[in-house]
């Protein structure tokens, strides 16, 4: 009888497990460029203005925190050989924003900066990076990761941010098309 109770309560434990799975997928995954924006934009129109590495970033997005353990090896990794900064989009952040980023991820002043979308036309969805080469030219602009999870597994910049590091030239890449967990900038 112990037995069959408990094989009963871990087929509902998978059950649940799968349903909340399917839900997540159902509400959260979608295409990172649905209005298919980043189409119009040209790569040489996007220009290094805050770092090398720019992430973009919404607050309240519950993407976000499927995201953490990524951004901190970002940070971490990355961070600390290439200049870094966090751009929120300052319609939907306040102060308490940017001091939650700054000690989450031990950032300085400078590497957390509010900004306006109309200037930045073309972050289209959070979380996602703008990455620049040495030159300053435009390397990647897209998704950090694809799936609900955003992992080094399933990452688009680890290999572009390496290749910066080996100071190899990334060409220009726009990709609008991955699905996963992103919010509307």
């Amino acid at each position: 009888m112990a037995k069959k109770l408990i094989a009963y309560g871990l087929g509902w434990l998978a059950i649940l497990a799968a349903a909340l799975v399917l839900w997540a997928q159902l509400h959260f995954i979608r295409v990172f460029d649905e209005n298919q924006l980043l189409l119009e934009i040209e790569a040489n129109q996007i220009k290094a203005e805050h770092a090398y590495i720019n992430i973009a970033y919404k607050p309240g997005c519950p993407c976000n925190a499927f995201a953490m353990n990524h951004l901190e090896y970002l940070v971490d990794y990355y961070g600390s050989k290439i200049p870094l900064a966090f751009l929120l989009n300052q319609n939907h952040s306040d102060q308490n924003d940017v001091e939650y980023l700054r000690s989450r991820f031990n950032l300085e002043e400078h590497q957390v900066k509010p900004v306006s979308p109309e200037n930045h036309p073309w972050i289209v969805s959070s979380l996602s990076a703008i990455i620049f080469n040495r030159d300053r030219s435009l390397a990647y602009l897209g998704p950090i990761s694809a799936g609900i999870a955003c992992s080094t597994e399933t990452s688009f910049v680890d290999s572009i941010l390496q290749n910066l590091l080996d100071e190899r030239q990334v060409f220009a890449q726009l990709n609008g098309w991955a699905e996963g967990c992103y919010c509307n900038w």
